[in-house]
């Protein structure tokens, strides 16, 4: 803020400081009022953003080696559960349904024989 500013802050009675913060709370709604969907998303989106930026990740104690805590709450680190290639969710969902796949042919199998 400029020096001018400052000092035209530091002069302004309480009565022009709350008309002040009252006309920008108006524009505020305003502009609120009148965004699309897509623009309150995006603002959204950087307002968490730059809640999480202050985070402190501190190290829990005594609950695994994959859990850390933020702002007092445990958090459990999944990342050396992805693999290291490209789309790693698709990956694990591709691998998941190929041991399902291969499960049911092993019990198909065995019905099979047993009979």
């Amino acid at each position: 803020m400029g020096q001018r500013s400052q000092q035209r802050r530091a002069e302004e009675t309480e009565e022009k400081r709350n008309r002040r913060l009252a006309v920008m709370a108006q524009r505020g709604q305003q502009r609120r009022a009148e965004e699309t969907e897509e623009q309150r998303n995006s603002r959204l989106v950087i307002m968490a953003q730059r809640a999480s930026m202050g985070a402190q990740i501190v190290p829990s104690t005594g609950r695994g080696a994959y859990c850390f805590r933020i702002h007092g709450q445990i958090y459990h680190r999944t990342s050396c559960l992805h693999p290291t290639e490209a789309g790693g969710e698709n990956t694990n969902a591709t691998h998941f349904n190929n041991i399902i796949t291969h499960i049911r042919h092993v019990s198909c199998d065995l019905r099979y024989y047993s009979i």
